[in-house]
Parts: structure tokens; C-alpha cells; sequence
């Protein structure tokens, strides 16, 4: 965590379980290998971002921390899909694979920890919701070649979402969990 009078950056998120990490670490392998000159995720870093609430003074954080624990969304089953793109076919600034099971549930529990973060004053990244996970970066001025489609995951059950700290060095973010918030099993 940060030290007083500081400030972190951070996000809510959805971590993955080992069994759906697991094959896409071997899928983004196969892809750097394919494309070697793109930023590809480390398979750690993968997770759901629920909310990107970006630069976060100490004391606010410390109020947040608390906050979060009134997200009270019951569980629910999560099924990760095909591959997308932000940015044009022939352009893609990102790729990543997107939800096909649990898109409703999903986007209202980032509704909701969205609404607790406003509570407090932290207003981060507020563009419509569009639940997928961020498998490359894409540089400028590259292209890249035609990727095989990842294997579908394993369905999960979401039982908890995590405030994490993003930590960036030389080798790139690191997310350090901050706290996990449960989800109801009713």
C-alpha cells in the first residue's frame, strides 16, 4: 500500500481462479511467440476489470477500502468467450477475449462498485461497461498476424472481487490485491 500523503493507482477487479489462467498463459505463449513485438499481458496480471478508478489520494483510499464492503451482489457463473479488438481490423489497438456467460450479473456488480466509489469521490473511468479481458497492447505502426482462437475456459463461479494496486517498474505493472471483497452465496 501506499505511504501517507500519497497517492495509488488503482482498479477493482475480478481475479481468474488458476483452472481458466492456466490455458490462457499457454494461449498468450503461443501468441507471443507469433508476434513477438507486441505487448502481451503476463498471464499474473490477468483478471475482470470491474472499475478503473486511476490515481487515488491515501485517505480517500483508506475510506474506499471500507466502502466497498456495502457491494453486497450475490455470486454468479462467468464463461470467457471469443476474441475482440478496440481500435479497427486493420488497426487493433488492443486485442482481448470477451465475456459469453455471466455478462448481466457482471456488469451490475461493476454498476455497483462503481456507485460505492462515487460515494466516496472517486470518479474513475466512466465509459460504458464492456466486460472483457485484455490479452495485448497493441504498438503503434505494428501489425499482427493471424492469432489461433484462444480455448474456451472453464466456466467459474465469481465468489469475490479484489481492489488491487497497480505498481508499475521496469519490467511493467505489477497488481498487488489490496483487499477481496466477498459476493453473497444466496
Amino acid at each position: 500500500m501506499s505511504t501517507p500523503g500519497t497517492r495509488s493507482r488503482l482498479f477493482v477487479a475480478l481475479p481468474l481462479p488458476d483452472e481458466v489462467r492456466e490455458p490462457l498463459a499457454e494461449y498468450l505463449s503461443r501468441c507471443a511467440e507469433l508476434a513477438p513485438e507486441q505487448r502481451w499481458a503476463p498471464a499474473g496480471n490477468l483478471h475482470l476489470t470491474l472499475y478503473f478508478l486511476g490515481w487515488v489520494e491515501t485517505d480517500t483510499m483508506t475510506r474506499l477500502v471500507d466502502a466497498l464492503t456495502e457491494v453486497r451482489r450475490p455470486r454468479f457463473q462467468l464463461q470467457l468467450g471469443g476474441l475482440g479488438r478496440f481500435g479497427t481490423a486493420s488497426r487493433p489497438r488492443v486485442l482481448w477475449v470477451g465475456v459469453e456467460v455471466g455478462r448481466e450479473p457482471l456488469a451490475a456488480l461493476a454498476a455497483e462498485v462503481a456507485r460505492v466509489c462515487h460515494q466516496v469521490g472517486v470518479v474513475g473511468d466512466d465509459r460504458p461497461y464492456n466486460p472483457h479481458l485484455t490479452l495485448c497492447r497493441v504498438r503503434s505502426g505494428t501489425r499482427l498476424p493471424a492469432l489461433p482462437e484462444p480455448v474456451a475456459p472453464s466456466a467459474w463461479e465469481a465468489g469475490s472481487f479484489t481492489l488491487f494496486e497497480s505498481r508499475t517498474g521496469p519490467r511493467g505493472a505489477v497488481y498487488a490485491p489490496l483487499r477481496e471483497y466477498l459476493l453473497r452465496s444466496d
